[in-house]
């Protein structure tokens, strides 16, 4: 020791040394003490997940962005395709529809034509051009015409109009005495208050009609209305009418009108019944606004103006008038409106050449109107109404098949190619929606990313430029099935507490019925095969019931008939029993021991002991 302080330590520690206790600490000398050394623990690092969920928003965010994009090339290309399509549709229709529209006023102007005229006589001259115009647009020499008149259009027929009538009915058949006929429809006016004032106006019709000087063939007849159309128990179902024929005879003083073979002459009646008109239909003509046109109830005089018309009455008249007549196809019948309204005639007429009579061949047809009764304002009006109405039917009739002359429906527009596809296989994050041409993104696939702002903002910019209706995608199968089956289960839940409670309630009343009944079998002296007394168990209230039945059945017969209340009551409680599932009969047995009577209490405990022990079978 002393050789190690001499060669090893200096003069100062030796002095340190020396001035130290005998149990020195070491930790005093600067050097030698023991320096706490403090261990800087790390965190772990908390941009780690930070780190993981934006690396999957990024790849949810690319993948996206791969078929956002693809989806988008295939809407442009639909897009495109569609627009080339509706172009073409576009053009074809144009195309079309001038064609049809070319035909169509041509049509009008040769066939169904409508003329403003001052009166009836002055129909003349339209008449004797027109048919030239019908019979060179329908490729004919001469045509047959029949005039109609229906005088229910004029209201209250003046005595100077019968002789006007009368007399431009004369020059019209025996213009061509072979092939021109004429149907004068008698007036309606003053139904039932003013009948006199009518029947007058008739008999002064048929007498001007029947003068000689006329050289008139008068045929009447009645256009008797079928009674379930009629507006109401005091409408009058009789309308008089007249077909007129010229008196000019042959050499074998025969007729040499070609009519007289027309089931109208030769059996004086029209072959079908026609009905009146729907009072829906009503219709005036004469006033200029569109919304005016229906005809308000209450007013008479236009109501009686639309009893005598439209398809109901016009169609069973030419039918029956060009029945008999052998017509062909190639024959041309012109008829003249010379009192047009409503245009019921001529529709009725482009009708019935586009869907013909079954097992009767028609002609060629066409139908000249004339309107002339009223003031200006109201021809002008009738006159733009029957020519837009006219228009309108024969359009709606050639487009659904009628042929026009002039007009070739054009062949189908072929399409241009097949649509682009969408392979859907190629979206597994989104869903597109080809109907309505959205992209929707899987609910399930957005949920496994973090919820972040990023995310959000995102969705938010997506649904604006792809799906704009916003949500996303949900399957629908899924959706339904599990609605079904919660619904299900709710229902059978629901199903099982009612047979339940229906259960507890039909037994509670069959066995209170049971007891009161029960009361009364003492004079049957009824026990159950053990000895003991009914009561105090369903069963012996129910045997207790079946046998008050038996005696209760015994009875009705015997009972009047005003009390088959009972016999009824009788047969419901045999159905309760039945429900009940009684013991058979076999396991009872008749002694002379009476009834023991139930108590209140018994029958309550009785009652639900059957609702207790029926309840816990059903389940």
């Amino acid at each position: 020791m002393k050789l190690l302080v001499a060669r090893t330590l200096d003069n100062s520690l030796l002095d340190h040394i020396r001035r130290q206790p005998a149990k020195a600490n070491l930790n005093s000398i600067s050097f030698l003490a023991k320096k706490e050394l403090k261990r800087e623990v790390s965190e772990p690092d908390a941009t780690l997940t930070d780190l993981q969920s934006e690396y999957k928003l990024k790849e949810f965010m690319q993948k996206m962005k791969l078929e956002c994009a693809t989806f988008k090339n295939w809407k442009q290309a639909i897009e495109a395709f569609e627009s080339a399509a509706e172009n073409a549709e576009h053009k074809w229709r144009t195309s079309d529809s001038a064609a049809l529209a070319e035909a169509l006023q041509q049509a009008m102007t040769d066939c169904w034509p409508v003329f403003a005229t001052d009166a009836v006589g002055a129909t003349t001259a339209t008449t004797s051009w027109a048919t030239k115009a019908a019979a060179e647009f329908n490729e004919v020499l001469n045509s047959y015409k029949v005039g109609i008149l229906n005088s229910t259009y004029l209201g209250y027929v003046k005595e100077a109009e019968v002789l006007e009538m009368a007399l431009h009915i004369s020059g019209f058949v025996n213009a061509d005495p072979e092939r021109n006929c004429y149907v004068l429809v008698g007036p309606n006016f003053g139904q039932r208050t003013k009948r006199d004032t009518q029947n007058k106006v008739l008999r002064a019709m048929e007498t001007t009609l029947k003068d000689e000087s006329k050289k008139l063939e008068v045929t009447n007849f009645t256009i008797s209305f079928k009674p379930d159309t009629a507006y109401s128990a005091k409408t009058s179902l009789r309308q008089e009418a007249f077909l007129l024929l010229s008196s000019a005879q042959d050499s074998n003083y025969n007729l040499l009108s070609r009519w007289t073979k027309s089931a109208l002459y030769l059996r004086e009646a029209m072959e079908e019944q026609p009905s009146f008109h729907p009072r829906a239909d009503f219709m005036n003509p004469t006033v200029k606004l569109v919304a005016a046109k229906r005809v308000p109830t209450g007013h008479c005089e236009r109501e009686l103006k639309q009893y005598v018309t439209g398809a109901g009455l016009y169609n069973p008249l030419l039918k029956t008038l060009l029945s008999g007549m052998s017509f062909k196809s190639t024959e041309l019948v012109t008829i003249v409106d010379d009192c047009g309204y409503d245009a019921w005639l001529p529709k009725t007429v482009i009708s019935m050449l586009h869907d013909p009579p079954a097992k009767m061949l028609l002609p060629k047809m066409n139908v000249i109107t004339h309107v002339w009764n009223g003031s200006k304002e109201s021809v002008a009006n009738t006159m733009r109404y029957c020519s837009a109405e006219i228009r309108g039917h024969l359009k709606e009739t050639v487009k659904n098949g009628m042929l026009l002359k002039g007009y070739v429906p054009m062949p189908q527009l072929k399409s241009s190619g097949e649509a682009p596809r969408l392979d859907t296989s190629n979206f597994t994050l989104s869903v597109p929606n080809l109907a309505s041409r959205v992209l929707q993104v899987k609910e399930e696939e957005f949920q496994k990313l973090e919820q972040t702002e990023t995310a959000k903002s995102w969705l938010v910019a997506f649904n604006a430029e792809v799906n704009p209706q916003g949500g996303f995608y949900v399957d629908k199968g899924v959706a339904i099935s599990a609605r079904v089956q919660q619904h299900s289960a709710s229902y059978c839940s629901r199903k099982r507490e009612s047979c339940l409670r229906r259960d507890d309630a039909l037994h509670l009343v069959a066995a209170q019925l049971a007891s009161l009944l029960a009361i009364t079998l003492n004079m049957h002296g009824v026990r159950c095969v053990d000895g003991l007394a009914c009561g105090g168990s369903c069963q012996h209230a129910s045997y207790a019931t079946f046998v008050r039945i038996r005696s209760m059945c015994d009875v009705v017969q015997r009972i009047p008939s005003h009390s088959l209340i009972i016999a009824r009551l009788s047969v419901l409680l045999m159905d309760l029993l039945r429900v009940m599932e009684l013991r058979p009969l076999t396991s009872w047995t008749r002694t002379r021991r009476p009834l023991r009577k139930l108590t209140p209490s018994t029958r309550l405990t009785t009652s639900w002991r059957c609702a207790a022990r029926r309840a816990s079978r059903r389940c």
